[in-house]
């Protein structure tokens, strides 16, 4: 990364991004999933969690898409295949509560 982006970055204090793309460092992706730091990390060992991209020196990142797909893995693993649909996607608007996508009255 070039210095004087570097810089800018610092100041503004902004993740880089790419297109729609970002990069979101440990804090992020522990609030997004919802999964502990220790967890985190066992799943990356085990291979059932996106690993991290080295930035540079010791700093390290990941992309979010791909922690939302892992999270949109983990909502189809687990529902049937008419309530899991692009659940992340949708999340700010309405919720299917129910089976079938049904809503519970």
């Amino acid at each position: 990364m070039k210095p004087a982006i570097a810089k800018y970055l610092k100041e503004r204090r902004v993740a880089p991004r790419v297109g729609e793309e970002r990069f979101i460092r440990l804090g992020e992706v522990l609030a997004t999933c919802g999964k502990s730091r220790s967890s985190v990390y066992a799943g990356i060992k085990e291979g059932t969690f996106p690993a991290p991209i080295k930035l540079q020196g010791r700093s390290s990142a990941w992309l979010r898409s791909e922690v939302l797909r892992w999270m949109q893995a983990c909502i189809e693993a687990s529902r049937p295949a008419s309530t899991a649909s692009s659940a992340i996607e949708h999340s700010s608007g309405s919720r299917h509560i129910g089976n079938k996508g049904t809503r519970a009255e």
